[in-house]
């Protein structure tokens, strides 16, 4: 007799499994504004503090109900510019970070087409 078994959870949690967190997570945010996700990071951005607490209440009330956790040391709650990705968000803009910018101007630049291709 063949039997068929399947995990009914992820048997090793959601850390290692980019696609499946992904899409569990896009699924989360449906239809929420102000919220923006990469992987297993997110951002809220709004105009007000009210909003912002509101967007935060009905946020994390999705991530209770489907049993999200987040690391309260990984978080940054109400500041009005973040590092992400290399960039600084906040205020309306974006911008790069000055020593990112000084690493690219302080390459050495290449001499032969070896060199070229390295990059």
């Amino acid at each position: 007799m063949d039997c068929h078994y399947e995990f009914l959870r992820m048997p090793f949690g959601m850390m290692k499994s980019g696609a499946t967190l992904t899409r569990a997570v896009k699924k989360l945010l449906c239809k929420m504004d102000n919220v923006v996700d990469y992987i297993d990071d997110l951002l809220t951005h709004t105009e007000t503090w009210e909003a912002h607490v509101k967007t935060l209440s009905e946020l994390f009330k999705r991530l209770r109900e489907a049993n999200f956790t987040v690391r309260p040391v990984k978080c940054l709650l109400g500041s009005r510019t973040v590092d992400f990705l290399g960039h600084s968000l906040g205020r309306g803009a974006i911008g790069l970070h000055d020593e990112n910018v000084e690493k690219v101007r302080n390459a050495p630049r290449p001499k032969t087409k070896r060199e070229v291709r390295a990059f």
